[in-house]
């Protein structure tokens, strides 16, 4: 990985109730990192996502469910996503965007246009 985005190696949590670490992917093209978090069980009012002082800030809200019956088997607990990642300077914050789809939370982080690879164009004489 390069040195675009790295996460913090330390932090305190300051929220009450159960927290998890959300899994997350992220790729890099010339254009963009792309970051992919699972957040089952959240809506997107729900989701508080900011860019602040060069770090993205991952909260998601999971609403506790009702389930009818007398539970036989509980393994899926009840808790809230937080994830905080440092990100290089040359994303351009006023254009990232995020979208959640089937509990999985895909943004956006554009570079800068002085930040993308040029095409040297090589010519013949």
């Amino acid at each position: 990985m390069n040195d675009t985005l790295t996460l913090p190696t330390n932090g305190e949590v300051t929220r009450a109730g159960k927290q998890f670490l959300p899994r997350v992917d992220i790729h890099e093209t010339d254009q963009e990192l792309l970051l992919v978090a699972e957040v089952p069980g959240v809506d997107p009012e729900g989701i508080d996502l900011r860019f602040e002082r060069g770090e993205l800030v991952l909260y998601a809200k999971v609403k506790d469910q009702p389930r009818a019956g007398n539970p036989l088997l509980t393994e899926f607990e009840v808790g809230d996503y937080h994830r905080v990642f440092r990100v290089h300077e040359s994303i351009d914050a006023s254009k990232i965007e995020a979208e959640l789809k089937s509990g999985l939370l895909v943004i956006h982080l554009p570079k800068e246009e002085q930040h993308r690879p040029k095409q040297v164009t090589v010519k013949v004489n």
